[in-house]
């Protein structure tokens, strides 16, 4: 998914819910969730987190598979390495790279201690130049941070304070 991808929650968010009810005793041999979480891993060649889903979820673990799916990120880091120049990264592109940051910890299992240091970060950086968008879309990140810490008061001020003006979309999807 590119960062600037805007409007769309990213098809990988639901395989986090997916792979949650495939944990629920009664759902777990449902294969037509066991392949819409495959298919989810695959399209976005997932290698990491299809080796944790194997573990588990207690599926057998294909080496070869893997082996496809992080060749093809390695072939993808390498291509943005040679891309990378010397030009500045600017304020707004570090705070989409924390916000994307933000997102992993919340997919990858709601890791609130990632979350609020991930939080703070973001609002050094908005606090050093960040413009109204970014204010905005903190609110909506701090919002479910303080959800996930179970602070449902500050949530709910935040979330007022942005709903009317959302653009959060990559990260749910109202």
């Amino acid at each position: 998914m590119e960062l600037s991808a805007e409007g769309k929650t990213p098809e990988y968010m639901a395989l986090a819910g997916i792979k949650f009810k495939l944990s629920i005793p009664h759902l777990k041999d449902n294969q037509q969730l066991k392949d819409e979480l495959l298919q989810g891993i695959k399209a976005g060649n997932m290698a990491p987190y299809y080796k944790e889903v194997c573990t588990d979820l207690g599926w057998k673990f294909d080496q070869n598979l893997f082996d496809v799916m992080a060749k093809e990120n390695e072939d993808r880091l390498s291509k943005f390495k040679e891309d990378d120049s010397e030009t500045p990264v600017w304020q707004d592109r570090r705070l989409d790279a924390v916000f994307a940051l933000f997102r992993i910890s919340y997919f990858h299992g709601c890791n609130v201690k990632e979350m609020g240091k991930i939080i703070n970060k973001a609002h050094e950086l908005v606090d050093k130049g960040g413009d109204w968008r970014s204010r905005n879309k903190l609110k909506a990140y701090e919002a479910i941070y303080c959800l996930a810490v179970r602070d449902y008061s500050r949530a709910a001020d935040l979330f007022i304070d942005c709903v009317s003006t959302f653009e959060s979309y990559e990260l749910v999807d109202f």
